[in-house]
């Protein structure tokens, strides 16, 4: 395998990188309109914009940084070129429809750092599924805090039914975590590093295989849970710090499970 560095030097890597981010945002650009965006951003508050770049930063880049923990123990990288991975495909998911900056970042970790298929699969599940699942959690605390304001709103068999539903969700994923963990440590079988030529039914085994592997590694799994705990946050609060630097007002109107709903739809609606 060849070095793109080795091969065109390092400040022409610089340089490509720099041309592609361009390229990106023209694509973004393109269709947008121009006159618009200047009539909107006389009323943007800068400090608040600032304020909604940072803590989107700092949320992504923690992000990263647990595709990095997804992979240990078996499959430990370097960290830098891990996190790097994960910010490509942080820009492809920008572009791509379908979280097809997932299918980027498998495609890296493999090219790039030699991991498996199947193991970056796994990686960049767990690294979605402890996101969702905490997700889940905070919506299910957001709800449960406003709980007579959303029964006042949308009725109150409507608001337990929410309820129930992130509850399960919730339960689902802890008691699927562990069965996946204890089946995998029952097993005990070594997974080959050899490529194979699999099919999807031994695929999709494999893949399982290093996800349980991975959850079952206490450690990294822990620290990767209490990240996904800040990050979800975070996430929430930059959209949260978007609604003033648009010029609209954060009042008990508008509560913060409507930014959360704003989440979860634009994640939905990038499956669809």
């Amino acid at each position: 395998e060849y070095d793109v560095e080795q091969i065109v030097g390092p400040r022409k890597v610089v340089a490509m990188q720099i041309a592609a981010s361009l390229l990106v945002l023209f694509a973004l650009a393109k269709d947008a309109d121009i006159n618009n965006i200047k009539a909107q951003l006389g009323t943007v508050s800068i400090g608040w914009l600032i304020t909604a770049t940072v803590i989107k930063s700092i949320s992504l880049s923690l992000h990263e940084v647990r595709l990095w923990l997804s992979l240990k123990p078996a499959h430990s990288r370097p960290f830098w070129p891990t996190v790097a991975i994960g910010y490509t495909s942080g820009l492809a998911n920008s572009l791509l429809p379908a979280r097809g900056g997932d299918v980027v970042a498998i495609a890296l970790l493999k090219r790039e750092q030699g991991v498996p298929v199947a193991a970056a699969t796994a990686a960049v599940g767990i690294t979605a599924f402890l996101e969702a699942a905490v997700f889940a959690l905070f919506l299910l605390g957001v709800l449960a805090l406003g709980l007579p304001h959303w029964e006042e709103l949308i009725g109150a068999a409507q608001a337990r039914t929410a309820m129930g539903m992130l509850t399960g969700i919730c339960l689902a994923s802890i008691v699927g975590s562990i069965i996946l963990v204890k089946i995998v440590s029952r097993k005990k079988e070594a997974v080959d590093e050899k490529p194979k030529k699999l099919g999807i039914v031994s695929f999709i085994k494999e893949t399982l295989t290093h996800t349980g592997s991975s959850l079952g590694s206490k450690g990294p799994t822990l620290v990767n849970v209490a990240l996904a705990f800040v990050q979800v946050p975070l996430l929430v609060g930059c959209f949260w710090a978007l609604v003033p630097t648009v010029g609209m007002e954060l009042t008990p109107n508008m509560p913060i499970m409507a930014v959360c709903g704003v989440i979860a739809f634009s994640a939905l609606s990038a499956l669809v």
